[in-house]
């Protein structure tokens, strides 16, 4: 990036409009805090932090930096290599209780990012079992777990039952005689 370019998205430059009054004294701070929806006191740091520091105050201060929450480099390949390998085929809930039973304790939203790639590939219509074979599937997921939500009786003596996916959270209903 440029030195002397700065990257901004469109809500930082509306952001900088707003306050480039405020910083020549022709607006009013509790006008400003009105049009960006902050607190008078927010503006005012605000229009601190431009001062000091010109336009490029207006990012905010970790934007490119690494998240402290980031998971150790070997956890994550230890981690990929075990989903890609002995459980490959499973959904992101089962993965995380086989890695945590293994001593890779993560978390099953870790891995749901993951899991349209490295974990349980979608199914081609060459690979699918036929669906007297494999039984309720979620369409999402892959994932053949669900969790009834209401029963009821629906027309010509069926059954209407909602159901929601135990591993993506997703809903459908289903029609049984």
């Amino acid at each position: 990036m440029n030195e002397d370019r700065i990257e901004m998205s469109q809500r930082e430059r509306d952001r900088l409009k707003v306050m480039a009054p405020v910083l020549s004294n022709e607006r009013t701070a509790t006008e400003a805090a009105r049009l960006l929806e902050l607190s008078v006191r927010q503006v005012r740091r605000l229009r601190r932090r431009l001062e000091a520091g010109g336009d490029a105050a207006i990012i905010h201060g970790l934007r490119g930096r690494p998240s402290d929450r980031r998971r150790d480099e070997r956890l994550r390949r230890r981690v990929v290599a075990a989903c890609r390998g002995t459980f490959a085929g499973l959904g992101p809930t089962m993965a995380a209780e086989k890695l945590a039973a293994i001593g890779l304790a993560v978390p099953k939203e870790t891995l749901m990012p993951a899991a349209s790639t490295s974990l349980k590939p979608l199914p081609t219509s060459a690979a699918v079992a036929p669906a007297d074979q494999r039984g309720l599937v979620c369409r999402h997921c892959g994932c053949e777990h669900f969790r009834v939500i209401y029963t009821r009786p629906a027309w010509g003596g069926r059954i209407t039952r909602r159901r929601e996916c135990r591993n993506c959270g997703r809903r459908m209903t289903t029609w049984e005689r």
